[in-house]
């Protein structure tokens, strides 16, 4: 039995290999895909205001969502993740892909913490019935969407570690078969 056939010590396979771990990271960025549409219903943000102006921050940007108020900040993320949910499907190798589904995870991930951290805001005013002046400022608080969008970003960050576990794997087993000529 040559060292290519000797199976791994129980406890050292914290990852499955090869074509399971190329699996699931090709269906990884499904999930990330799945919250994004789900956050097109569940706020990001929200100011909670249910009787005056309320500010909410969806997927797609702000809600109600119209042309005139279109933001590609918000699109970006989306021709983004549906880029690399197809291409995870189209490309043979996941060498490449991986590293750029780790690096789109993160920086999803830096851009809810930045809305989290510096909330969008604004204020208002205007008058009563008696003239009195009246005003207020709305902030867009974490709501549920946020917790959706960092578990659609962990999911692509884990899509692009299975992809580099599994692509190290199948590299290996060429090597393998090339020198010692045995399937495994």
């Amino acid at each position: 039995m040559n060292t290519v056939d000797r199976p791994d010590s129980i406890g050292t396979q914290l990852l499955p290999k090869g074509r399971r771990a190329r699996w699931i990271a090709r269906w990884l960025p499904f999930v990330t895909l799945g919250a994004w549409v789900a956050m097109i219903w569940v706020p990001v943000l929200d100011s909670g205001n249910d009787d005056g102006p309320r500010l909410l921050i969806t997927s797609l940007g702000e809600y109600p969502i119209n042309p005139e108020n279109f933001d590609i900040a918000f699109a970006l993320p989306w021709a983004a993740i549906l880029l690399c949910a197809v291409t995870a499907w189209l490309s043979r190798s996941l060498t490449l892909w991986s590293p750029a589904a780790v690096i789109l995870g993160l920086v999803l991930l830096v851009a809810l913490v930045a809305m989290v951290m510096d909330p969008p805001f604004f204020m208002w005013d205007g008058q009563d019935e008696q003239g009195r002046w009246v005003g207020g400022m709305e902030v867009g608080y974490p709501a549920p969407g946020a917790v959706l969008w960092a578990l659609g970003s962990a999911a692509l960050i884990a899509g692009g570690i299975f992809g580099l576990v599994g692509s190290r794997h199948c590299r290996h087993r060429r090597h393998a078969e090339k020198f010692y000529g045995s399937r495994f």
